[in-house]
């Protein structure tokens, strides 16, 4: 089947709604594929993201996860997406320690929104490389061929 998405989350713990009709798959990373999670209506799968694993050295590992075309008689059937991230306060120090006391650090501590500001810049630009000057306008935006 085809991949409507693939991801690693990078915030902290994205909640997911299931329902009967199902197409959630995480990736295994010991068996190197794609792996089904039955569906459990009026259940919520809580994946661990990259935040969680910083926070905990690596302990808990951030979950790469797709959801694809269900199959049989579900095939049809509508699908609606509603993600909902949690994340600490923006202030709050990701600090292993805070959860690892004993255990050195895998990562030096950072303040939840410059963690979030850093992944952000990782993944849509170099803040180097950022000229406001070349900014369009909403207007322009609209007219611009992709």
């Amino acid at each position: 089947p085809y991949p409507l998405c693939a991801l690693a989350v990078s915030d902290e713990r994205p909640f997911l709604v299931q329902d009967e009709i199902g197409g959630l798959e995480l990736y295994d990373r010991h068996l190197q594929n794609w792996v089904a999670v039955p569906p459990k209506k009026d259940t919520i799968v809580i994946n661990t993201g990259d935040l969680l694993m910083r926070w905990t050295n690596d302990m808990l590992v951030s979950t790469l996860h797709r959801v694809v075309t269900p199959t049989g008689e579900n095939r049809n059937k509508s699908r609606y997406a509603i993600p909902f991230f949690v994340n600490p306060n923006k202030e709050w120090v990701i600090d292993s320690k805070d959860v690892l006391p004993d255990q050195s650090r895998v990562y030096p501590p950072i303040t939840s929104l410059d963690y979030l500001v850093q992944r952000l810049e990782s993944t849509y630009f170099e803040q180097e490389n950022f000229n406001k000057n070349e900014l369009l306008s909403a207007d322009e935006m609209k007219h611009t061929d992709l």
